[in-house]
């Protein structure tokens, strides 16, 4: 009569026992064991920590995901990103860059410095209004 070992009959598994000619259905699967991974492994039946979760790492992003732990450079930073703005954020990605962006200038279109592209500034600092500005004389400018 044939002797029987029994043990895991699989090279492919963690515990592979070369000696035993009987499964037994101990073997074991090490991987990741989370459907939810990007790496799941179906066929491993003993975690091993290496499931990888993708997404943003970066705690200071709009859009960190916690579970994270493989970055995907899909990190968005709301802020203005034109550098010819005045508030111009090196970091941000996103945002409605017309509301966001703030380029200081005068927004008066009666100042002879006026600027169309405008959008934020102190105008009573900003603005230059060229002319006489003496009530008492004959070419006096109220402007």
């Amino acid at each position: 009569m044939l002797c029987k070992y029994y043990g895991c009959t699989d090279p492919d598994a963690a515990n592979f026992d070369p000696d035993a000619n009987f499964n037994d259905g101990t073997c074991i699967y090490q991987g990741c064991t989370d459907s939810n991974a990007d790496n799941y492994d179906p066929q491993a039946n003993e975690d091993n920590g290496s499931c990888e979760y993708s997404g943003c790492t970066d705690p200071d992003a709009d859009n960190f995901d916690e579970q994270a732990n493989v970055d995907d450079d899909s990190c968005l930073y709301t802020g203005c990103y034109d550098e010819s703005a005045d508030n111009f954020d090196l970091f941000a990605n996103t945002g409605d860059q017309e509301v966001l962006c703030e380029y200081y200038g005068c927004m008066d279109a009666f100042a002879d410095n006026y600027d169309a592209g405008a959008n934020a500034g102190d105008q009573e600092v900003l603005c230059i209004y060229y002319g006489c500005t003496d009530e008492a004389a004959d070419n006096y400018d109220a402007g």
